[in-house]
């Protein structure tokens, strides 16, 4: 029994530190896109960190009781909030109707085609 406890203990860290690498690619990609302020990027950053550490605190000594994304946690919760306030308004100056999006596609394919008939002649 005591196994299996310390089997689940370790799937445990080993998920920690998967979910650790997701948000640090998370805050990467915040950081970087310009959409999402940079300082959420770099709180997401650090949560992701945060659990990478505590991930492998756990898996590489069985003492390690310190948790260390119980305060890093807050870049979660940063962009939760940023998430849901903010982020559903989007860049008001890219707005355009899925028509404007249609007549765009029409006019790059005539561009196209009347380009290949003036290189044949």
């Amino acid at each position: 029994m005591l196994t299996q406890i310390q089997q689940y203990d370790d799937i445990w860290s080993f998920g920690l530190g998967l979910f650790g690498i997701h948000l640090l690619l998370i805050g990467w990609l915040a950081f970087r896109s310009g959409f999402v302020p940079r300082f959420i990027g770099v709180l997401v950053l650090i949560a992701g960190a945060g659990y990478l550490v505590d991930s492998f605190g756990g898996l590489l000594s069985a003492t390690y009781t310190f948790e260390l994304a119980s305060f890093t946690f807050i870049g979660e919760v940063v962009l939760m909030i940023w998430l849901l306030l903010f982020a559903a308004r989007g860049p008001r100056n890219e707005r355009t109707s899925s028509n404007d999006h249609q007549l765009a596609a029409v006019s790059d394919s005539t561009k196209i085609r009347n380009s290949g008939l003036e290189s044949r002649s």
